[in-house]
């Protein structure tokens, strides 16, 4: 859970790289989360809930965008691929594999790797 709260603490941040863990799993914990509220709001027929569900998509527009961006310096891409994702079908398609990519190993012109899942940047407890 500390990987959802990274990156929502980082909503101002566009700069920089995430890991694949990072962005999957603010992604896919807001996704759970809205399809909770959506389906309860549908089942038991409580517009508040659809309403919050909603409001949750804007409270997460920003470290979202902020988060993909930085998923992207991470494969060595530029931001401005996000706006792939607007092209309908394909543009989604791309998006996702994208963001299923391996990171680039060691440091690119975005900035050193930080993951903590690397065993490049890992000492595993030990001080050298």
């Amino acid at each position: 859970m500390s990987w959802y709260f990274k990156a929502l603490v980082n909503y101002y941040n566009f700069k920089g790289r995430a890991s694949r863990r990072e962005f999957w799993t603010f992604f896919l914990t807001n996704a759970i989360i809205f399809a909770a509220f959506l389906s309860l709001g549908k089942i038991l027929h409580i517009h508040t809930m659809i309403f919050y569900a909603h409001l949750l998509l804007l409270a997460i527009a920003c470290p979202l965008i902020a988060v993909s961006f930085r998923r992207l310096h991470d494969i060595d891409k530029s931001s401005i691929l996000a706006l792939i994702f607007f092209i309908p079908v394909i543009g989604k398609i791309f998006f996702f594999i994208m963001m299923c990519m391996q990171g680039t190993p060691g440091a690119n012109r975005y900035g050193m790797n930080t993951h903590a899942d690397t065993a490049e940047n890992t000492n595993y407890g030990y001080t050298c």
